[in-house]
């Protein structure tokens, strides 16, 4: 993923997986990709930069989470799940990479403060870009573009790719879409202590729970 599509220190992370590795597992076997928090930031990205090869090698494509009983035969098969994972795209990548998003499946504690927060401060390449243009123009602005490596990036904020999940206090899933979804969540205030990895454990116990029970 080059530089000013994403969180910087997510992406060079990813970056250093190597994905020719795992197109082979996931020709071979159902591949999942997982973590939580920062582990999960990461993994989505390195599943986006999966994705990204199998469509420049021509591979068919599927999604772990999907049950289709007449699908075309995939090359490649797998899937994404980061759980209290930040937002870790600019908005301009999750939207071009949107007709990837069954393969990522983002899911969050409504009550956790943590995924949302990087959504709610924009990308520094973003930033720098619109900085540029307001104080230059013509060959100085491409100057400086060049000069500070910038993207012609038009969004300002990290954004999700994928489906996201929130789970209620009943361990219920609700689809969210945006930012402006999560925040208008009926949850108690959210905190960083609803981070933890273990009351995620809890939350999709318990909501394997009630499926079995229905």
């Amino acid at each position: 993923v080059e530089r000013g599509r994403g969180h910087g220190g997510f992406t060079a992370v990813a970056n250093s997986v190597d994905v020719d590795e795992l197109a082979r597992l996931a020709a071979t076997c159902e591949l999942v990709l997982t973590g939580h928090s920062m582990g999960g930031a990461v993994a989505v990205v390195v599943g986006l930069r999966l994705a990204q090869l199998a469509a420049r090698q021509g591979h068919e494509v599927s999604s772990v989470w999907e049950q289709k009983t007449h699908e075309k035969q995939a090359t490649i098969k797998f899937g994404v799940a980061a759980f209290g994972a930040p937002a870790t795209l600019c908005e301009c990548t999750a939207v071009e990479y949107q007709h990837t998003k069954k393969l990522f499946l983002c899911v969050n504690n409504t009550n956790d403060r943590v995924p949302f927060v990087m959504s709610e401060v924009p990308c520094v390449e973003s930033w720098l870009e619109s900085l540029v243009s307001r104080i230059a123009s013509g060959t100085v602005r491409e100057w400086l573009r060049w000069a500070l490596n910038l993207h012609h990036t038009p969004d300002s904020l990290f954004a999700f790719v994928g489906i996201v999940l929130g789970l209620d206090n009943k361990g219920k899933p609700i689809p969210v879409a945006t930012a402006q979804d999560w925040q208008a969540l009926p949850a108690a205030t959210k905190t960083f202590k609803q981070h933890a990895c273990s009351i995620y454990c809890r939350r999709i116990l318990e909501l394997a729970l009630l499926e079995q029970q229905q």
